[in-house]
């Protein structure tokens, strides 16, 4: 079909809010309610982008955002140092930005159907 474009859609808000919290995680100091939310929030982000990657075939991120997600999971905390989890939230931060710009770069790119 000509004139089509190429159909990934994504909300890139949920990403974008992972980061945001993440860096506040590795900025401040806060109660323990805060990063237990951000485990919540991380996950849930991680779960919605890891499906967004899979229904435009994007396989590798699918599979870091499974990993980020159980990192990540309030059922079953992996219990860390601070110190180490303020490592994994930079990290995971990054990972997120990495995909949200994945996607935009697969949405801009020309449609070849």
């Amino acid at each position: 079909m000509a004139g089509r474009t190429n159909s990934v859609s994504m909300n890139y808000w949920v990403p974008v809010a992972a980061v945001v919290l993440l860096v506040l995680a590795v900025l401040g100091r806060w109660p323990y309610g805060f990063y237990s939310l951000l485990r919540l929030m991380v996950c849930l982000a991680a779960v919605y982008t890891a499906t967004k990657a899979v229904s435009v075939e994007m396989r590798g991120w699918a599979w870091v955002m499974g990993g980020t997600a159980l990192l990540f999971n309030p059922i079953f905390p992996i219990y860390i140092r601070r110190a180490n989890w303020r490592i994994l939230d930079l990290a995971a931060a990054i990972v997120f930005a990495s995909c949200a710009a994945a996607f935009h770069s697969k949405a801009k790119a020309p449609y070849r159907g």
